[in-house]
């Protein structure tokens, strides 16, 4: 019993050593800080700003010409590969090269479009429907199938330019009331 007794008394003794005292833990006699736990979290500094509908509608603008031209002669372009005269062919030529530089364009556009950050507010659709309708276009690769233009790779890539781009002038459209007048 008289075991028992001094085991009781010194397990106090033996808990109160197993138990570490860290910097957090330590008392300071100081009052306490909490103005950590009260604290808003500190927003992350991002690349990506906000773009604004200028510049937006600036990277649209500077392109829309050669879509819109593009998307204009689509017609003309089919009539000529239906062709077998040398003028027919060399129209066509130029319709492939066209569609190559519309496909180059909305690849770069759409990466601009990208590195320009959150649209606002009022153009998160649009912008949306923007990258949406350039995508065809962007991934046609008709740079790389029509190095032999009379490929059906080089055909489909060229078709798939064609049925994107009615869509694309779509979508121009409606960036209007955010182009800026010249």
């Amino acid at each position: 019993m008289k075991q028992l007794i001094v085991l009781l008394a010194i397990t106090p003794l033996l808990l109160s050593s197993c138990t570490a005292v860290s910097p957090e833990t330590q008392p300071t006699h100081e009052p306490a800080n909490h103005t950590h736990l009260n604290a808003k979290p500190k927003r992350p500094n991002h690349p990506r700003s906000t773009a604004a509908a200028e510049q937006l509608a600036s990277v649209i603008s500077s392109n829309e010409k050669a879509w819109r031209d593009y998307e204009a002669n689509i017609p003309s372009c089919n009539k000529a590969a239906e062709g077998v005269t040398p003028d027919d062919y060399i129209q066509t030529m130029g319709c492939i090269k066209k569609a190559q530089i519309a496909s180059e364009l909305a690849r770069s556009a759409t990466t601009t479009i990208l590195g320009l950050g959150s649209p606002p507010p009022e153009l998160t659709v649009l912008v949306a429907r923007t990258v949406k309708a350039l995508q065809p276009l962007s991934e046609s690769n008709a740079a790389r199938f029509c190095q032999d233009a009379i490929s059906n790779p080089c055909a489909r890539a060229v078709d798939q330019i064609d049925l994107a781009a009615t869509t694309l002038v779509d979508v121009l459209d409606q960036w209007e009331p955010y182009k800026q007048p010249k």
